[in-house]
């Protein structure tokens, strides 16, 4: 602007912003970036659906039984693949078979269960819930029963 008030014709002329003292214009500068990062990381989860809750019938040994706390028991388990497993954005991925931990349900009776046990469990996966897999129904398999522990998936 000119000393009548009017603005000045020609080139833009922007008038500096009054610099912050060292420590805090980086605290400054870093509230920023944080609140565009949050901002865009909200946005993203919301426009990314979860897959909905699957269960699958799945087959394997016990290898380790561990009580975590009052309530909440984990078998360790060698399982068969499962092929038609869906990830948590909704994808069919499939899982190789492997030894892995699986939370049982409060509700599910595992007591008569020991490790070297062959097994038949429902695992219901809810990516939405605290504990995305859960044992939810166990059935001791005959001792004879062939299983498929080979790693393909």
């Amino acid at each position: 602007m000119t000393t009548t008030g009017r603005p000045r014709s020609g080139p833009l002329h922007l008038t500096p912003i009054r610099r912050l003292p060292g420590w805090q214009g980086a605290v400054v500068c870093c509230f920023m970036v944080w609140t565009i990062l949050l901002s865009a990381c909200g946005q993203e989860t919301a426009d990314q659906a979860l897959a909905p809750p699957a269960e699958y019938q799945v087959r394997g040994v016990v290898r380790q039984i561990k009580e975590q706390s009052i309530g909440s028991t984990q078998l360790s388990i060698h399982h068969e693949a499962i092929p038609d497993f869906v990830g948590i954005q909704g994808d069919v991925v499939g899982m190789k078979s492997m030894t892995m931990p699986f939370t049982v349900a409060e509700s599910v009776e595992w007591r008569d269960i020991s490790p070297g046990m062959k097994i038949a469990f429902q695992l219901t996966v809810d990516w939405t819930a605290p504990e995305p897999a859960l044992i939810t129904r166990i059935e001791v398999l005959p001792t004879e029963t062939e299983l498929d522990l080979s790693g393909s998936g």
